[in-house]
């Protein structure tokens, strides 16, 4: 079920990324938000050279990596593996 936009978290920004949605089908995930993909940009980092590049594409098949499905992640705790920015708001401040 869609709920809303998801927006740039800059005050000066406030461009559309995506979107927040629920999923009915699984209420203990909670809200999720598909981002699209001609709103973002990724910094790829090269682990042996360290060269960085910025990938910018308007559809999530054309990049150069492939996503987990969502539901096997549901049982594991990968924290580790989640980045948030500087704009980010931890739940246990809403």
């Amino acid at each position: 079920m869609f709920e809303g936009k998801a927006l740039c978290g800059s005050k000066n920004c406030r461009a559309e990324l995506g979107c927040i949605q629920t999923l009915n089908d699984h209420p203990e995930i909670g809200p999720i938000y598909p981002l699209k993909c001609k709103s973002i940009k990724i910094k790829q980092i090269d682990k042996e050279s360290g060269n960085e590049r910025i990938l910018l594409e308007k559809n999530w098949t054309k990049m150069p990596f492939s996503f987990p499905l969502l539901f096997e992640d549901l049982h594991t705790n990968n924290d580790d593996d989640i980045f948030y920015d500087a704009y980010d708001t931890p739940l246990s401040d809403l």
